[in-house]
């Protein structure tokens, strides 16, 4: 995992963008390594993971972060996008909000303002409509936030529905 988040703090946004660290003898002496994993470990790896495991891994770890900010009162932002997909991506399908035909997908997000952090992510299909599981998404969120309370949530009018309020 050293090898893998090096990586990214150098800028690697793909898997195979990994094999750039792994030729770096700087770093695997910093870290002491004998041998560096090659990208294909990385993807062997990860592809393991399903929902289940994600949030027996990140629910822990964002309630950690948050305790560890020393305010309360939080603003909380919810927002939704479209991602087009060019190719064939895992959960993509054509979107309903633009209606371009395109392949994509509708992700749930949402944010801290205060420190400019992303509480929670869901990624979607791109025929999900905004409001779709906003309240599992927000009983996720809060679960992330722990204790912490919520001074403003602010979400626009795609998100309104009586159940969420």
């Amino acid at each position: 995992m050293k090898q893998f988040i090096t990586s990214v703090w150098c800028g690697a946004n793909k898997f195979e963008h990994t094999e750039v660290t792994r030729q770096d003898e700087v770093i695997r002496q910093f870290w002491g390594f004998d041998k560096m994993a090659g990208h294909k470990s990385f993807q062997r790896f990860f592809s393991k993971f399903d929902l289940s495991k994600n949030q027996q891994v990140f629910t822990p770890l964002y309630q950690w972060f948050f305790n560890k900010l020393q305010f309360d009162n939080f603003t909380l932002d919810v927002d939704s996008t479209i991602h087009t997909r060019y190719g064939s991506q895992e959960g993509a399908k054509k979107d309903t909000i633009q209606k371009t035909g395109r392949l994509s997908h509708h992700p749930l997000m949402a944010f801290i303002a205060d420190c400019k952090m992303v509480a929670n992510y869901w990624q979607r299909s791109g025929d999900a409509y905004t409001s779709n599981n906003i309240e599992s998404f927000l009983d996720d969120t809060f679960e992330k936030l722990g204790k912490k309370k919520i001074g403003l949530f602010r979400a626009d009018s795609g998100f309104y529905d009586k159940k969420s309020i």
